[in-house]
């Protein structure tokens, strides 16, 4: 016995866009390259349709393919837009092979609440993580010193020589990945690498 599904006309454009997406990724892939999804707060650079350009642009030139959370399309004037953006995001990073998260500090000492995520998401979906930020070398206590100064309620901080919290760095390390300065080195090591 059939059964026959109604969809509505915006479950039919959801579909029509995730089968698209996919499609366009499948075929791009070829031979040693990876979906790559971009994270990290470059989505609010005033420049950010450049900047993640950019990194697409950095991918392709090791025959790896960059995807973008701002590729999703969203109506920011529908009242649903932040629910559409993260499930939009979530399918994007099913979709790809390996995540890569600029860990600079956000609006604070610290990476951004959304990249965390992310990475935490990537991690318990087994991908292969890297992390970029400057000053990839230098340990988070002197970060969070020069960009927090000294914080009576919380005064301790990890001591692990960590360039970020150890949850970040050993989920990193752990699938695979490793910190650098730049995204061009995680995409280089990456290409060379897996």
């Amino acid at each position: 016995m059939k059964k026959t599904i109604q969809l509505t006309e915006s479950d039919l454009v959801r579909l029509v866009n995730r089968v698209t997406k996919e499609n366009r990724i499948l075929e791009q892939k070829s031979g040693k390259s990876y979906n790559i999804y971009l994270a990290g707060p470059n989505v609010f650079k005033k420049d950010a349709i450049q900047d993640l350009n950019k990194m697409k642009e950095i991918s392709k030139k090791y025959n790896q393919i960059g995807n973008a959370p701002i590729d999703n399309e969203v109506d920011f004037a529908k009242v649903d837009a932040a629910t559409k953006i993260f499930h939009g995001n979530v399918e994007m990073m099913d979709m790809c092979d390996v995540i890569i998260a600029n860990l600079e500090p956000f609006r604070g000492p610290n990476v951004d609440d959304g990249t965390a995520f992310e990475l935490g998401y990537g991690y318990s979906k087994n991908k292969i993580m890297y992390g970029y930020m400057t000053h990839s070398n230098k340990e988070l206590k002197d970060i969070t010193a020069d960009l927090y100064g000294d914080d009576e309620k919380f005064p301790h901080v990890e001591n692990f020589k960590y360039p970020r919290n150890l949850m970040i760095v050993d989920s990193i390390r752990s699938s695979g990945g490793e910190i650098f300065e730049t995204f061009e080195e995680c995409v280089k090591h990456l290409a060379e690498n897996h």
